[in-house]
């Protein structure tokens, strides 16, 4: 058996290591239980493990410990069994932050990224994987990226304040997403229940069973550079565009994600990079005969009668006229902590913020909107201040099934966009 069937280095940070003896597996003609495995040495993790997609058949496992000593990783393909000693980046961070929630403290100190690259992952191949931990162990799983005919369930999360946050997750793993996108704001500095080991503990129930992709909020350029010691150091390189630049993309199945960068400052700037970045992920990705749907996220929305409804739509307008050029059909945000849909020259937009801050009233600049730009709040179809999660089917045919539905279950909204 090759080691490429399970890893290859990751980010230039070294080899993970296939450890001798490890790998069980049964033949057709003589069916043999596999032998116990000893998972070696157990550290406490603080943070995942958490599985996002890197293009090209490659699939990332990230976990953090306060160690500076080998983890091991047990991954299970196709019946068979290694276990790996991840590759490791230790860090020496001053951020520090409990709060109220003394159980789970940002404590500074050492941090230690552990990470593995599993490749050649076939179409909808299921992964599983095991981590030991002083007492008992973390099972997880994932699907990659299915063939361009399949089905997939996309889960859509964002500004996910605790502990309300909790529900909203738990909410959205019943319904067991094939991927995950996070709308920004996944931590908030104001909230005395908020640390980021809770945080990312909190999204378990998620980081077991698909992998998940973080859009950068407002909320993660807060105290204690924020930005660079957690966003950045926990999610860079997320994607396949081979880049740790704020912005990213990446495909599932028949669907290409394009997550935007909404919070640098930078969209308004007359031709920034980015702009010229996602000008070419159009292009490409209406040229691709696997992709049949392409869906656009970042975190500030463009249309909101929020409190968050702007005078200036210079970013709106250099967005919204390239979705309509290349036929983006679905743009999603947050950063409203309320629901809306707005329908504009044939593309939806969704502002689902309701994962667990503190509420607002998606009313609250309704009048000043109508005033500056009048007629703009009847493009809004649907509105409900609440928490909750937007789920998206995309059948096999194509078509976009699409619900919003609050934390106790009831589904506000739901509509669907036949396929092309």
């Amino acid at each position: 058996m090759l080691r490429r069937e399970f890893l290859t280095s990751s980010l230039g940070i070294g080899a993970g290591l296939l450890l001798p003896g490890v790998i069980g597996c049964s033949s057709d003609s003589e069916p043999a239980s596999p032998k116990p495995l000893d998972l070696g040495p157990r550290h406490p993790v603080q943070k995942g493990p958490y599985v996002q997609l890197v293009g090209g058949g490659r699939a990332r496992l990230r976990l953090e410990t306060s160690f500076d000593e080998p983890a091991h990783v047990l991954i299970t393909r196709g019946g068979k069994q290694a276990l790996f000693i991840p590759t490791r980046n230790a860090e020496t961070l001053d951020y520090s932050r409990t709060g109220l929630n003394t159980s789970v403290p940002d404590v500074p100190g050492l941090h230690v990224l552990h990470e593995i690259e599993i490749e050649d992952l076939e179409p909808g191949e299921v992964v599983n994987y095991t981590v030991p931990l002083e007492e008992g162990e973390i099972t997880g799983s994932f699907k990659a990226p299915p063939a361009s005919d399949a089905p997939v369930r996309i889960g859509w999360i964002a500004d996910t304040m605790f502990p309300m946050a909790e529900e909203q997750v738990a909410l959205l793993a019943s319904h067991a997403p094939d991927v995950v996108l996070h709308g920004g704001d996944i931590n908030y500095d104001p909230n005395p229940f908020d640390t980021w080991n809770g945080t990312m503990a909190g999204f378990a129930p998620l980081f077991r069973l698909a992998p998940m992709h973080f859009v950068l909020g407002n909320h993660e350029f807060e105290s204690q550079d924020e930005i660079t010691v957690q966003y950045e150091r926990l999610f860079a390189g997320q994607g396949d565009t081979g880049s740790t630049a704020r912005y990213f993309a990446f495909s599932y199945g028949m669907v290409r994600f394009i997550c935007l960068d909404s919070e640098s400052g930078k969209l308004a700037e007359v031709d920034p990079p980015q702009l010229d970045w996602l000008d070419a992920e159009l292009a490409s990705a209406t040229l691709d005969p696997n992709i049949r749907e392409v869906i656009v996220a970042f975190h500030r929305p463009t249309y909101t009668l929020s409190k968050h409804g702007v005078s200036d739509i210079t970013v709106r307008s250099r967005l919204h006229q390239r979705f309509v050029d290349h036929g983006v059909r679905l743009v999603l945000a947050g950063h409203a902590h309320s629901f809306e849909r707005f329908v504009v020259e044939g593309v939806t937009y969704i502002i689902d913020g309701g994962g667990g801050a503190l509420l607002y009233d998606p009313d609250e600049d309704r009048e000043k909107i109508e005033e500056l730009r009048p007629g703009e709040s009847a493009l809004r179809v649907a509105v409900d201040r609440s928490y909750g999660i937007t789920l998206i089917d995309v059948t096999a045919e194509g078509a976009l099934k699409v619900l919003r539905q609050r934390k106790d279950g009831e589904v506000i909204d739901e509509w669907e966009l036949p396929a092309r």
